[in-house]
């Protein structure tokens, strides 16, 4: 088998569907499923007759599911490639390899798989299959990367195991895995006769340090358990990533395994399944036992968590700075609009002028100061001297038949002061 394929989803619309009894059913389907999840949480599934089919190009092609066993049935679905019967596989249980066709011409193949039940369950989980080398586009579909694939990058101590898997329970050996994606999905294998202990494992995520549990071993468990979930990453930049995973157990504990790995841009997983709990799980001594999920990368969760407040406050702040101009710029010209009232009243006080006869007239004197202040504008000062050299007499005017003052002019003097005084009346 090739060391990297793409992964069609029973979901895919390329797939096409024949017969009315293909239904869609989430998670297992409740008979054997003790080989791990299915892959993206969905199945199709059929007790009746019908077939599906699909286009590819490529040169290998395997097709994974389920059925129910039928003591008297071996020829329950049959698959042909461009019309030629491939071999069927033995496999029972989820992840089951349903048929095979390997060494295909490298082109343009249709896949038909015919399904010829008598009431027995017959369920279609996902098709694995090689492009041509040249193709480097995947369609945005998930990419399935083996045990095997150049991509990774061992220390030593580690042991194959099963044919297709790698595993190690040496403390600190190392592995690396160099991809581009937003989300993966590591799988691995729990042998029987392994350590029965609970660890976890220390990773960075382009530098960033984190880790993972791996729970440990059910008293009496004697399986080994295939298609087992390790753990997963999502929500990254779909970018190049660099993955370095550290074993953090050591003989007597379940080891860290490596079968496939699958690298996608869009949720590969509906939530991260981890093998059958055991009973007797011990909890090693580490603060971040737990299996987190990181921020993007370059980008951790924390620093986004900042910016985000950061801009908030910035923003209220440019708000409440614009409101204070507002209000300041208010004000003034409210300050500017009363001086100049006060301005217009000294104007029109200086031109007034009363007639007592034809031969003298007389303008109305000022010699004092007026002092003018306001809260947000400097003190002011309004300097008034006298029209003529008139002589001053006293703060209250005389009235007399020579007399420039009257009662109508100094209530309206008055009235455009505000009801203050502060003026002198010359006779």
């Amino acid at each position: 088998m090739a060391s990297r394929r793409i992964v069609i989803d029973d979901s895919d619309p390329s797939i096409k569907y024949a017969g009315a009894g293909w239904s869609t059913r989430s998670g297992d389907d409740g008979f054997g499923n003790s080989n791990g999840p299915v892959f993206n949480g969905t199945q199709h599934v059929t007790n009746q007759n019908g077939n599906f089919s699909f286009h590819f190009s490529g040169s290998s092609i395997d097709v994974f599911g389920n059925y129910q066993r039928h003591s008297e049935r071996t020829d329950l679905w049959e698959c042909l490639v461009d019309k030629v019967k491939m071999t069927n596989g033995q496999d029972h249980g989820n992840n089951a390899r349903l048929c095979s066709g390997e060494e295909l011409e490298n082109g343009q193949h249709e896949l038909v798989v015919q399904v010829t039940t008598q009431s027995e369950s017959f369920s279609f989980d996902r098709i694995l299959y090689s492009p041509p080398k040249d193709q480097g586009d995947n369609g945005g579909r998930a990419l399935w990367f083996g045990s095997k694939d150049p991509a990774f990058e061992y220390s030593d101590n580690w042991t194959s195991v099963l044919g297709d898997s790698y595993l190690t329970a040496v403390h600190n050996a190392t592995i690396s895995f160099n991809f581009t994606g937003s989300n993966l999905a590591w799988f691995g294998v729990a042998p029987r006769n392994s350590g029965p202990n609970a660890t976890f494992c220390n990773y960075t995520l382009d530098g960033h340090p984190s880790s993972f549990q791996i729970p440990g071993r059910a008293p009496m468990d004697s399986t080994t358990h295939k298609n087992q979930a390790v753990f997963n990453i999502s929500d990254l930049y779909p970018i190049a990533h660099t993955l370095k995973i550290t074993y953090a157990g050591d003989a007597g504990s379940m080891p860290l395994s490596l079968s496939y790995v699958y690298v996608s841009n869009t949720s590969l997983m509906p939530a991260q399944v981890q093998p059958p709990s055991p009973s007797n799980v011990e909890t090693p001594v580490n603060p971040t036992m737990s299996s987190p999920t990181p921020g993007k990368s370059g980008q951790p969760s924390q620093d986004r968590n900042g910016a985000i407040v950061g801009g908030v406050l910035g923003g209220l702040a440019l708000v409440v700075l614009l409101i204070l101009l507002f209000l300041l710029h208010r004000r003034r010209r409210q300050s500017f609009q009363r001086a100049k009232s006060i301005s217009r009243y000294w104007s029109t006080f200086f031109s007034r002028r009363c007639d007592v006869g034809a031969e003298k007239e007389y303008p109305i004197i000022v010699t004092t100061t007026t002092t003018i202040t306001t809260d947000d504008i400097p003190t002011q000062s309004l300097s008034l001297s006298a029209a003529y050299n008139a002589e001053v007499l006293s703060r209250e005017p005389s009235v007399s038949e020579n007399s420039c003052y009257s009662v109508e002019s100094e209530n309206l003097a008055r009235q455009e002061m505000g009801g203050e005084g502060g003026y002198y009346y010359a006779k």
